[in-house]
């Protein structure tokens, strides 16, 4: 094609395509402001549409208000003769009211009176029906029926009005019409002396009210209404409104899908735009939230206009004709414009172009060249002769080097090849390669052709780019099956007039080995082989990148087993690392392949979900069920090399990116709501909230204090008297209490699950145990005679391996006898492991120590572990003795345990009893033994050794 051709077309394709992107933008600007200007028409339509709406419905509950009361006065003169004949007098008078309301209003379906007498009797009804005004007769009227709306009517106070669902029920359906939806407004109907006596109610006809607002909508606008659940009431077809014939539902957000996120925003209108798809039609829509009643702020309707785009046509054709045009116009004058500018520029060129061709060939010679011009075309044709004349000199210097290069190449200390322009036939190896037997022809001989027929890696063809050097690395095994590991570097060469491959081979298998063994050190946890902390945060921090850069949402799962401390501190570490090793895998085994997991230390694992989510809710809903999978995963029992473990997990989760956050923060993020599932009882799954954070700062702050705590003497027992059915004191519980310097009384609730949490249950459980023993002792020198003192034992401390003797050593301290200490335990304690409940329960009953189970009834309260432990006492929970007067229920549970007791053998206390009332029911049902407020609260060991040294049961 001639350059003067060439031109001329890039002249003209230029020029005629940013006339058509000026006219197309241009366009288009103007068609979205008349799309902007249809939308805030609309919008505004529709609030003035559902304002119409609500001043109606106001115009309703001004009418209920009126005959609520006018109501009364009727109700008044009716005599309790008349009430007992059933004589006419109120319905004849309401009625009378009720038929000047229909008549007055078409849009009223029916009103009626209900009497809340025998729940709720249906007195006066009238309805609006096609033949006219009709009066229900008596024999038709509902006797004791279920009005739904009647309660909650009378909840609502005088002068409210309550709004019922649509067609709720079949209550309406003697006067309303199939697809035609009506709504019930009541109110509550007060006698003289102000005492609610009854509701009226009027059922209101949806469609008729609305004939009047459709018609101000326009020919063009479609008017939508819809109810509290979405049910469409309001449809331009009326075959698609809520309909009591077919039980057909309709639901406007199946039909406008935004709506279903905007009824769960703040904002009280939306615009809906839909430019529809093949075959469909678009259209701008506007909705406007309508609350009807402030005291039902369930109850929120939307009414919305749709226009159809093809409403606008006439206005965006004219606009697009015009463009039309604009744009041809333009367009043929830039097509004379690149004719003359092309020619104009082609001529000098192309007369160059004529006197090169003349002198090009293998026998070049100048003389046909303008080399004697003063303008640009001598200086291009001097310039073009100086090139030729270096290309030849270069030609002759590169067929001598390449001899030259050739023997450098075969001394070299890399495997270096040169391969044909395919990359697969070898045209040249120097000696280190043809050692490697890397130049045979045979891919069964040759390992590198081999893998390369597998696709793995290619080294490219000659001509693939135009310049550089391109290196890779990759591996294969030698001819004797040894593993290894060469970096490659390949360029594009000429090699002997043809082009070629040189590719240079680097033995790199030891490096690669010291790299694997430093990585599985530096970035891998050498327990379970998950990425450690480091590798962890490396590719979080990477996620986090990614999912700024493509606006994606990601989620970070941390693990925490439950009760794993006790499981190392009772059977050991190596069983502990057992069931680590068990749970990476039971981990890998539910993560998919894009999801990475890695353990911190201990027993806590952290794993970073992908972050392909398109909005934080997606990532949330995927983040849940993953995390169930994995709770589900890690419950299962583990089959250790010397028992089954039953352990559970608790489980944080937070999303990311949120704001500028690094990925430490994430993970801290994740670590405090697992630490609040593990407060909750274990074994849950809570999302962070940002409140968490000062939460997990308190409860640091507690943790600190409540280790200084422990040095500085801060904590103190009080003891309160367990009492029998005259009054008597004959045993005491000790309570542990802390005494904060700055913060008061710190409630046990409060201090008792964190010092679980870290350990220091423990030493705490150890001091209270030592300290009660020696005050029972202290007691008894002093001539307070109690059966024994009850001291309540964490499962932690239970589960040491060395409990039963740490308990006599204590005792042996205090010098009493082990009948005079009662261990306190809770059934979940004793159900973790029964067999091993049994075990260390039955080395405290040979020492003659008794074990009472605490708060009995709230937990599994199981037949079958009471029957094999060796229990001596039940203690009632407060929550059951409480209320056991007024509640039914919590009486029967009370009964059923003493009775249980009996029938087993075992002693009960009722803790919690605060009336004479509740000791006498417990007294009566065969409960001997008493503890709370009633009696008196705990208190320090000298005031309650002032208050009981006289009223013991022993003394």
């Amino acid at each position: 094609m001639r350059i003067t051709t060439k031109l001329l077309l890039w002249f003209s394709a230029t020029s005629i395509a940013a006339i058509v992107l000026m006219g197309y933008l241009n366009y288009d600007r103007n068609r979205d402001l008349v799309m902007a200007r249809a939308s805030d028409d609309l919008l505004t339509s529709t609030r003035l549409l559902a304002g119409r709406f609500l001043q109606e419905l106001k115009g309703v509950e001004s009418d209920l208000i009126t005959l609520s009361h006018l109501a009364p006065v009727f109700i008044g003169i009716e005599t309790p003769a008349t009430q007992e004949t059933k004589s006419p007098p109120v319905r004849a008078g309401l009625a009378w009211i009720f038929e000047d309301f229909l008549q007055a209003h078409p849009e009223y379906l029916d009103i009626r009176y209900v009497a809340l007498a025998n729940f709720g009797r249906e007195t006066v009804r009238v309805n609006q029906t096609p033949q006219g005004i009709e009066r229900v007769a008596e024999k038709n009227l509902r006797e004791n029926g279920h009005f739904p709306y009647l309660y909650r009517t009378i909840k609502l106070g005088p002068g409210k009005v309550h709004y019922a669902n649509v067609n709720l029920k079949q209550e309406n359906a003697l006067t309303g019409a199939a697809n035609q939806p009506s709504i019930k407004l009541s109110i509550t109907v007060h006698s003289v002396d102000q005492k609610p006596v009854g509701v009226i109610a009027v059922t209101l006809a949806l469609n008729t009210l609305f004939q009047s607002l459709a018609k101000e909508t326009g020919q063009d606008a479609e008017l939508y209404l819809a109810g509290p659940d979405s049910d469409v009431l309001i449809h331009p077809d009326p075959n698609k409104t809520f309909g009591l014939d077919k039980g057909h539902r309709y639901r406007l957000d199946q039909e406008f899908s935004p709506l279903h996120e905007f009824r769960l925003q703040d904002r009280r209108d939306t615009v809906i735009h839909d430019p529809g798809d093949t075959g469909a039609q678009g259209y701008v829509a506007a909705f406007s939230k309508i609350a009807l009643n402030p005291a039902q702020p369930e109850h929120v309707y939307l009414m919305g206009l749709r226009l159809p785009y093809h409403k606008l046509a006439p206005v965006t054709s004219a606009m697009q004709q015009a463009s039309i045009e604009i744009i041809i116009t333009f367009a043929i004058c830039a097509l004379f414009i690149s004719m003359g500018l092309s020619r104009l520029l082609a001529r000098p060129i192309k007369q160059i172009i004529n006197a090169i061709e003349q002198t090009s060939g293998p026998d070049h010679t100048a003389s046909a060249l303008p080399l004697n011009r003063t303008d640009e075309l001598g200086v291009l044709a001097r310039t073009y002769d100086e090139l030729m004349t270096r290309i030849k000199q270069q030609f002759e210097s590169l067929q001598t080097s390449e001899s030259s290069l050739q023997h450098i190449l075969e001394a070299a200390p890399l495997m270096i090849l040169i391969l044909d322009a395919s990359g697969t036939k070898v045209l040249f190896a120097n000696r280190q390669a043809k050692q490697l037997d890397l130049t045979s022809q045979s891919a069964t001989s040759n390992p590198l052709l081999a893998l390369q027929e597998r696709g793995v890696p290619r080294l490219g063809r000659a001509g693939d780019v135009d310049k550089g050097v391109h290196e890779g690395e990759f591996f294969l095994y030698d001819r004797e099956e040894r593993p290894l590991w060469l970096a490659l570097s390949t360029i594009n060469i000429n090699y002997q007039g043809t082009p070629a491959l040189l590719a240079a081979f680097t033995d790199i298998t030891k490096t690669k080995e010291n790299e694997s063994r430093i990585t599985q050190l530096a970035f891998y946890d050498p327990l379970t082989g998950l990425p450690n902390r480091r590798l962890l945060l490396d590719r979080l921090t990477q996620a986090i990148a990614q999912a700024k850069r493509h606006r994606t949402h990601g989620a970070i799962v941390f693990m925490d087993l439950d009760r794993f401390k006790l499981l190392n501190d009772t059977a050991g570490h190596q069983l502990g690392d057992e069931l680590l090793i068990q749970a990476a895998g039971r981990i890998r085994a539910v993560l998919r392949d894009t999801d990475t997991a890695a353990r911190l230390g201990g027993d806590e694992f952290v794993v970073v979900l992908d972050c392909t989510s398109e909005t934080s809710s997606t990532a949330t809903q995927e983040a849940l069920r993953i995390a169930k999978r994995l709770r589900e995963a890690l419950g299962a029992p583990y089959e250790l090399s010397s028992t089954v473990h039953h352990c559970s997990c608790s489980i944080g989760l937070t999303c990311y990116p949120d704001h500028d956050l690094q990925a430490s923060d994430y993970i801290a993020q994740a670590d405090t709501a697992m630490y609040l599932a593990k407060n909750e009882g274990g074994n849950g799954i809570t999302f962070f909230k940002s409140e968490m954070k000062q939460a997990a700062s308190d409860r640091l702050a507690l943790e600190k204090a409540l280790r200084r705590a422990l040095n500085e003497d801060q904590f103190s027992l009080v003891y309160q008297a367990q009492v029998n059915a005259q009054g008597e004191a004959f045993a005491a519980e000790a309570l542990i209490r802390w005494h904060h310097p700055q913060r008061g009384m710190v409630s046990p609730a409060e201090f008792i699950p964190i010092a679980e949490q870290t350990g220091l249950i423990l030493w705490i459980g150890e001091w209270v145990l030592r300290t009660a023993c020696t005050q029972m002792k202290h007691w008894s020198e002093q001539g307070l005679r109690l059966e024994h003192i009850s001291v309540n034992v964490s499962s932690s401390q239970f589960w040491q391996q060395d409990f039963v003797q740490r308990v006599q050593a204590a005792l042996q301290e205090a010098d009493i006898a082990p009948s005079q200490l009662m261990i306190e335990l809770t059934e979940g304690v004793l159900i973790d492991d029964i067999e091993g409940a049994v075990d260390k329960l039955t080395q405290l009953h040979a020492l003659g120590i008794a074990v009472a189970v605490d708060d009995f009834g709230t937990g599994y309260s199981s037949l079958s572990y009471l029957s094999r432990l060796p229990i001596s006492q039940l203690k009632i929970d407060q929550s059951f003795v409480g209320n056991l007067t007024q509640d039914p229920a919590n009486a029967v549970i009370a009964e059923t345990i003493i009775s249980m007791a009996a029938s087993l053998g075992m002693a009960v206390v009722a803790e919690g009893v605060e009336t004479l009332a509740q000791q006498a029911f417990l007294q009566a049902k065969g409960c001997a033994a008493f503890q709370g407020y009633y009696y008196c609260k705990p208190a320090p060991a000298e005031q309650f050794y002032r208050d009981w040294r006289g009223n013991t049961a022993s003394g």
